[in-house]
């Protein structure tokens, strides 16, 4: 019963997935991607290494993009906490693309993985019983999507916060990269005007 109940939220979920990805066919990128998510959608679920001292930081973020995009395709761009929830992603993008060398875990995607094993820690606990089976979370689990709508706004404003904080940083180190290029500018400048005191002495060698 509830394979099938599975089984039926899934294939209604695909055919939404289906529709947003031919609404989008302009962006050759987001079409491919959306098909891609079309057919991973069943595989997906909340990675189990909340415990763990090496979370895999990129199967949180592949499971937190596919129930945004689940999000939309159901409730429609406009509903509460979409828009916040795609401006914490496409701040999460930029960072990775302004500092490349952040390595596998960014302070974004910190945030984000806090945020989904917070959800899994309440529904564990809420669930505990003898002989529970393992916890399954699905993109389309209307649980998960409660929660991600409700902290949108202050997960986007903390995402803000750190991207700022980012830029503050980037900005501190560009102007102290320019200082040591003038100050360089200035050691050449000097050096020069030593050599050219010392033109005259050496004219004739």
């Amino acid at each position: 019963m509830i394979m099938a109940k599975r089984a039926k939220i899934l294939g209604i979920m695909c055919c939404a997935l289906m529709g947003a990805s031919q609404i989008g066919r302009a962006a050759q990128g987001d079409v491919f991607e959306g098909r891609y998510l079309e057919s991973r959608i069943s595989d997906i679920t909340l990675p189990d290494s909340c415990k763990s001292p090496y979370r895999d930081a990129p199967n949180f973020i592949e499971f937190f993009n596919t129930t945004l995009y689940v999000m939309a395709a159901r409730k429609g761009s406009g509903a509460s906490g979409i828009a916040e929830l795609f401006g914490v992603l496409s701040l999460r993008e930029k960072m990775r693309e302004l500092f490349p060398n952040l390595g596998e875990e960014s302070p974004l995607d910190r945030l984000i993985v806090a945020q989904l094993c917070l959800f899994e820690k309440v529904q564990v606990e809420k669930r505990a019983r003898p002989g529970q089976a393992p916890l399954v979370i699905l993109p389309t689990d209307s649980e998960v999507q409660t929660h991600l709508a409700a902290i949108a706004p202050r997960l986007y404003q903390d995402a803000r916060t750190l991207m700022v904080e980012a830029l503050a940083v980037r900005a501190r180190e560009k102007k102290q990269n320019l200082n040591l290029t003038r100050q360089w500018d200035e050691i050449q400048e000097a050096r020069a005007k030593g050599q050219e005191k010392n033109k005259e002495l050496f004219k004739d060698l």
